[in-house]
């Protein structure tokens, strides 16, 4: 008799074993731009949602919208980039909807609503699997789709530079207005406007300059972009010749950082990955604890 109690007591110490790795490995929950919500604004802020993010296989993705006036899909990569919402590899056409990363690598997710995805709505996430080595999460690489959007543009512009801006004609423009009209995303009367893309503006002048995108709501989600533009005097090249034209930040993500979990010089430090040496420390020794416990039963 006394032999099956201590089989019992073996048995309930393995099961809280058992429980207790489970709690410590559970899948995380990432709600895609926190309380933003799935919506259409720049590029550069689903980039960097994603940029400090350790994405793991279990994890789940929620994209909070209105039904009917987005969805989400996730897509190739050939998809993505050319924002092609006809050969989905799966789509929610109801919001919140919660998607499951069942495979590691790099997951694409676009809105398949007219303009939105070439607007910045789309994701581009790399999940790690088990034996990558511990680091954080890392965008996968895509060639530039630049559209006119947030104000994360270069530095340093000078006079003759030359703005590029990206977009699929009838789908966007781009308009330069007054600071009155930029602030009030009024299209009415442009300084000039350029509705064939891709558009390239040279900055003839010093100062402030001012651009949105005249399509109905685009300017009010974020597609508008005001840069300052110095004198030759203040920047001059080695040559005396323009610099080259700027392209403005589209869904280019950061690239992979070379070799498995290498060094990120300059960059801000990621998240303390999940499985650190604390955790291990705290998990060992709560699972000597109730080992411990079992063993005191026995005895």
């Amino acid at each position: 008799m006394a032999a099956y109690d201590h089989m019992g007591l073996i048995s309930f110490a393995i099961v809280l074993v058992s429980a207790f790795i489970h709690g410590a490995t559970a899948a995380d929950n990432y709600t895609v731009l926190d309380g933003q919500g799935w919506r259409v604004t720049s590029q550069d802020a689903y980039r960097n949602w994603a940029a400090n993010k350790d994405f793991e296989v279990g994890d789940v993705l929620i994209f909070n919208f209105i039904t009917n006036q987005h969805d989400v899909a996730e897509v190739t990569k050939e998809a993505f980039d050319s924002c092609n919402g006809n050969n989905t590899i799966s789509l929610e056409f109801n919001g919140p909807a919660r998607i499951r990363l069942n495979t590691s690598g790099d997951h694409y997710f676009i809105c398949t609503f007219t303009g939105h995805c070439n607007a910045g709505q789309k994701l581009a996430i790399r999940v790690r699997s088990d034996d990558d080595a511990v680091s954080p999460s890392r965008p996968p690489t895509s060639p530039p789709r630049t559209t006119p959007g947030s104000r994360d543009t270069p530095d340093n512009y000078t006079v003759l530079d030359s703005q590029v801006f990206n977009f699929p004609t009838q789908q966007h423009d781009v308009a330069e207005v007054t600071k009155a009209a930029f602030d009030s995303c009024s299209g009415t009367n442009p300084i000039s406007i350029q509705r064939n893309g891709p558009a390239t503006i040279r900055l003839n002048s010093t100062g402030n300059h001012y651009f949105i995108c005249t399509f109905p709501g685009h300017c009010n989600a974020g597609q508008k972009l005001a840069i300052t533009v110095g004198s030759n005097d203040d920047a001059v090249s080695p040559s005396g010749s323009p610099s080259p034209p700027r392209t403005t930040p589209g869904s280019a993500l950061p690239p992979q950082t070379p070799g498995v979990g290498g060094a990120n010089p300059g960059g801000p430090s990621g998240p303390t990955p999940r499985n650190s040496a604390q955790s291990i420390a705290v998990s060992s020794l709560s699972i000597a604890a109730l080992m411990s416990l079992a063993i005191a039963f026995l005895h």
